[in-house]
């Protein structure tokens, strides 16, 4: 399990098993069988690979990640992830920002 740091609301820092600290803004939060997961992009990469987490709030209301080790169980929350693009529309935002 990673540690996690709440920053502010819309961002978390992420302690990896290496203890390398990435700060990560958060995507979205999903629901994908009655349990709940976490979308995050990390800040300092270039590269648009997300991290998915199972997510839950621990005794203190703080946030606790999960590893999701289950095959299956990371499918079914990357077609909800896919999904959630999908109904974001970016190409109607993007071009609407292109002409302002």
């Amino acid at each position: 399990m990673d540690n996690v740091n709440e920053k502010d609301f819309d961002t978390i820092t992420i302690v990896m098993e290496n203890d390398e600290e990435v700060e990560c803004s958060i995507i979205t939060y999903l629901e994908v069988d009655d349990k709940e997961y976490i979308v995050l992009l990390p800040l300092e990469e270039e590269s648009e690979e997300v991290y998915i987490y199972r997510f839950h709030l621990g005794e203190n209301e703080e946030p606790v990640l999960e590893n999701i080790t289950d095959d299956d169980e990371y499918d079914a929350v990357s077609d909800a992830y896919e999904e959630f693009l999908d109904d974001l529309d970016y190409e109607d935002y993007y071009s609407d920002q292109d002409e302002e």
